[in-house]
């Protein structure tokens, strides 16, 4: 069952309605909620053959799917009450090819554009550094969980949120590669973990939370996201168009919510930032 809204007003008629939870009436509460990929069978559109085809975002019936026709589509777990997906890097051969990176079917500019505030959340497991994949030492290279087409071009401003085979997190604003937040925090456990970053430009204020707690904050970002409307085009599971296998993301992703012009971390949005934290606990308990 695939939902676009869980008010009627808004829901599609190419969609069916359900009788939501109180946390998902919540959760669609949130202003500018405008992606939300939950790790379930009703969300993935399958192939006769039982592979993705797409990811359903539940907020609009957008699907997410792989970057390239040629490229190969990212693992879904065979069984269980949540699907999760499996992302590699390919080191077999050359050029080093991304297994899994996807891209919404319209390439729309889903990311809040320059001088906007945005909030990105992610559920993530990581598996230690170093540990062997089927394509080889796949944990090498830190990978974007979540990031834009363009991963450096000039003055595009681009967006990156990455899971470090050290186990931390980086979020990268502007062309420069600028590093807003490093946490310490060690994810890559091969445990399920959720976090929440959210930027607000007017405090020049960057905020990261994992599992429910500030682990990260910058009160001086003076870098700007998005001065290029195609550096708003979200990716999933790796950043940048093309072959190159560079910024991989190697582990599951269980869950990718984005919200537009909003940052949660304000304390006028503490209601919706606890509606989404909840929610993400829910999705990694039964994950887990």
């Amino acid at each position: 069952m695939l939902v676009q809204k869980v008010d009627q007003s808004f829901v599609s008629p190419s969609l069916p309605i359900y009788d939501p939870s109180a946390m998902d009436k919540a959760v669609a509460a949130i202003p500018g909620l405008n992606v939300w990929l939950e790790a379930s069978p009703d969300y993935f559109q399958l192939t006769p053959g039982d592979t993705l085809d797409a990811w359903v975002s539940r907020i609009d019936g957008r699907r997410f799917e792989r970057l390239l026709p040629a490229s190969t589509r990212p693992d879904i777990f065979p069984s269980g009450s949540g699907r999760a997906l499996h992302f590699e890097r390919d080191n077999s051969g050359v050029p080093l090819r991304p297994v899994g990176t996807l891209k919404a079917e319209d390439d729309a500019p889903l990311l809040s554009a320059s001088g906007k505030p945005m909030t990105v959340a992610v559920l993530t497991r990581m598996p230690p550094e170093g540990t062997e994949s089927p394509y080889g030492d796949a944990t090498s290279y830190s990978g974007v969980v979540v990031g834009t087409a363009y991963a450096s071009s000039g003055d595009l401003g681009w967006f990156q949120l990455t899971q470090r085979t050290t186990g931390n997190q980086r979020v990268y604003h502007q062309s420069g590669g600028t590093v807003l937040i490093n946490t310490t925090t060690v994810l890559n456990d091969n445990v399920w973990h959720y976090s929440v970053y959210s930027y607000d430009p007017d405090t020049n204020t960057a905020v990261m939370r994992t599992d429910g707690v500030e682990v990260g904050r910058n009160t001086n970002v003076t870098e700007e996201i998005a001065t290029d409307p195609r550096a708003r085009v979200l990716r999933i599971g790796g950043a940048k168009d093309g072959t190159s296998g560079v910024g991989i993301f190697v582990g599951n992703i269980g869950g990718v919510f984005n919200v537009q012009d909003n940052a949660l971390h304000l304390p006028a949005n503490s209601a919706h930032l606890a509606a989404l934290e909840a929610k993400l606990a829910a999705m990694k308990a039964a994950l887990t």
